[in-house]
């Protein structure tokens, strides 16, 4: 049986607990569909699974060579500045790969 103490207890997490919560759990999402539909992408272009893993890989290898890096120059900067001109970033490239999908000309070597 619950006690007086353990309801007073309950925390509010709050409106900025919330949007932050649910910005990260839309990111997971997109990151999470990007995973899967740009392997897709790339085998509707080509059959070949060396080309497959190319594309793959290539959308790996920058976070692992740039991420530690990056981290000291975001650290020296305006977190939410550079928060947005990523998002713009991504966004700017997703609309283009929009474009080259919906006009059939996105390659593997675009991809």
């Amino acid at each position: 049986m619950p006690t007086k103490e353990s309801d007073d207890a309950k925390v509010k997490l709050g409106s900025r607990f919330h949007r932050l919560f649910g910005a990260t759990l839309v990111s997971a999402i997109g990151t999470g569909m990007h995973a899967a539909a740009l392997p897709l992408l790339a085998l509707q272009s080509t059959s070949s699974p060396m080309a497959l893993s190319f594309v793959v890989m290539a959308a790996e290898i920058p976070w692992v060579l740039l991420s530690l890096h990056a981290g000291v120059v975001v650290d020296r900067l305006d977190r939410r500045r550079v928060m947005v001109w990523a998002d713009l970033g991504r966004f700017a490239v997703m609309v283009v790969l929009a474009v080259l999908i919906l006009t059939a000309t996105a390659q593997v070597n675009l991809l």
